[in-house]
């Protein structure tokens, strides 16, 4: 599933935003948002991404946030923690604005108001499941 989606091209598709600790997750969101359509990237998969983090990972990372479409922030506990999320999510805005960007909350974060105190975040539209 998400091997093949290293293949794509980031042009036109949905730029996953996520902790890197949070693979189980990533697969789960991965699924719900292609069964609504969407071309998912994932930055780890990406095989010009390169291994150790460097300026030539920063322009990337700004090269395929502007390439797609949409940009899809998974919100979880270890997401609150990254260091890299909030830098993508300012990159998006910046290419984007507010009407390509949606926060995409994981089963562990539904009821966790943590992210609430982030004031910005709430600029942003949720993805939620039609249960809740």
């Amino acid at each position: 599933m998400l091997r093949t989606a290293s293949a794509r091209s980031p042009a036109g598709s949905t730029f996953l935003s996520h902790s890197s600790k949070d693979q189980d997750l990533v697969v789960g969101a991965t699924i719900v948002l292609q069964n609504h359509g969407a071309v998912v990237y994932i930055d780890e998969i990406d095989p010009e991404m390169p291994p150790y983090t460097t300026d030539e990972t920063a322009n990337l990372l700004k090269s395929r946030i502007k390439q797609s479409s949409r940009f899809v922030l998974l919100t979880s506990k270890n997401s609150k923690e990254s260091r890299w999320v909030p830098w993508e999510l300012g990159v998006a805005d910046g290419y984007k604005g507010l009407g390509q960007i949606a926060l995409f909350p994981s089963s562990d974060d539904l009821h966790d108001s943590t992210w609430a105190s982030w004031e910005y975040l709430g600029l942003y539209r949720r993805i939620v499941p039609e249960s809740a």
